[in-house]
């Protein structure tokens, strides 16, 4: 799974984030086109410069289907009543906001309460530096 890093007003990075993680961020408007991240390595970027970024925030999940045999599932952790197996990571059907057409992508289940907790602390420090960089 692909890495993703933030870097925040004062030069200190936020990561490793996943994907559907960095996507949060942007729906929150803690990552704006300005703000500059990467993946694993890479070198640093604008956000309005990863492909696809700022359109992937428009979507909205409509559901999950198992990666086994497609069927409709409750979100991840869950057991698929299809084929009965235990499924920690689905395909998200996608939304996009301007549309209702729904479209399938592979995703990671939702983050555990640890992590969303570890997580919501760190959005919460972001947007707490940035407003203080604001009203400066």
């Amino acid at each position: 799974m692909s890495q993703w890093f933030v870097q925040q007003d004062d030069e200190s990075e936020i990561g490793p984030l996943r994907p559907s993680e960095l996507l949060d961020l942007v729906r929150q408007g803690v990552v704006t086109p300005q703000t500059l991240c990467r993946k694993a390595n890479s070198p640093w970027c604008h956000a309005q410069d990863v492909g696809g970024l700022f359109r992937a925030a428009d979507s909205q999940v409509a559901g999950y289907r198992c990666p086994h045999c497609q069927k409709l599932v409750s979100q991840p952790p869950t057991y698929c009543r299809g084929c009965s197996k235990y499924i920690d990571e689905a395909i998200e059907v996608m939304r996009d906001a301007n549309s209702s057409k729904p479209q399938g992508r592979t995703q990671a289940s939702a983050p555990s309460k640890n992590r969303l907790t570890s997580w919501s602390h760190w959005v919460a420090k972001f947007k707490s530096q940035r407003s203080k960089g604001n009203s400066d």
